[in-house]
């Protein structure tokens, strides 16, 4: 949780500092990044989530109980 938490502080961090003007590249690249890392990010949460949904039914299907 704390990774999470740390991870939206610091792109909300990035979204103040980076102060985007229309003719600056370097704070777009930046957000255009933080936009791939967060949306990564969130894509391999709901995976991790699905997989281990998966796996619990999975083992409630061949009879093994869940500790």
């Amino acid at each position: 949780m704390w990774h999470e938490y740390l991870a939206w502080i610091g792109s909300i961090m990035l979204l103040v500092h980076a102060g985007v003007h229309f003719n600056a590249w370097l704070p777009w690249l930046a957000i255009l990044m933080l936009l791939i890392t967060v949306g990564s990010g969130l894509v391999g949460k709901f995976l991790l989530k699905r997989a281990n949904e998966s796996l619990k039914e999975r083992k409630l299907q061949n009879g093994q109980y869940l500790v």
